[in-house]
């Protein structure tokens, strides 16, 4: 299936593919554009190869200089811009930044009603405004999830506080508390489907 979802602005773009063809059509189609694979053939759990090549894909389509750039010591483009993947389910994402990048894809998933005690607080869940309380968890996991990967380190979801979300703008606003400072920032959260996606955009 093409991109389903593209999103781009000065310095930030996103392309989503619902990625239901065979693991083989992604090898063979980062082997015609000789990108470097091994670390995907690698990956051991089916599930995830299929991820890791899909997600590739996707940032060939995204990004062509890429092939060139790619460097699998991390999710990271020499010389290039900031790039982050996210999978869920069969869809696969990529996200590039000009200075940074943070994307998460979500479907909504019991678990994550189980353990909601990690990354968000009733009073955040209650004043996030969906009344559909498996939901609004899917977006709190994806807005902070997006956030973290922008950091990538030293950064937990309990000190990633939702401060405002505007279903209708698609648009939550953050602060954070990271070695003893805070911050703030702008996170698109829009679903398609049930398929919640956040990605930080300032």
């Amino acid at each position: 299936m093409p991109i389903f979802y593209h999103y781009n602005t000065p310095g930030a773009e996103v392309a989503i593919w619902y990625a239901d063809e065979d693991t083989a059509f992604f090898q063979n189609e980062l082997k015609k554009l000789n990108f470097p694979s091994e670390e995907g053939y690698a990956v051991k759990h089916p599930e995830k190869r299929h991820q890791w090549f899909a997600s590739r894909y996707v940032l060939c389509l995204l990004y062509p200089e890429a092939i060139a750039l790619y460097s699998e010591r991390k999710p990271y483009l020499f010389n290039g811009p900031a790039v982050s993947f996210s999978h869920s389910g069969k869809t696969a994402g990529v996200m590039l930044g000009e200075k940074a990048a943070g994307l998460d894809l979500q479907w909504p998933d019991e678990k994550l009603r189980r353990i909601s005690g990690r990354y968000t607080t009733p009073e955040e869940t209650e004043r996030f405004g969906i009344d559909d309380e498996l939901i609004a968890l899917t977006y709190i996991w994806s807005i902070k999830e997006a956030v973290f990967k922008y950091y990538g380190t030293q950064l937990t979801f309990l000190r990633i506080e939702i401060t405002d979300f505007s279903h209708r703008d698609e648009l939550a606003e953050v602060r954070i508390s990271r070695k003893g400072k805070t911050a703030r920032h702008k996170v698109r959260a829009t679903s398609k489907g049930n398929l919640v996606i956040a990605f930080v955009i300032e």
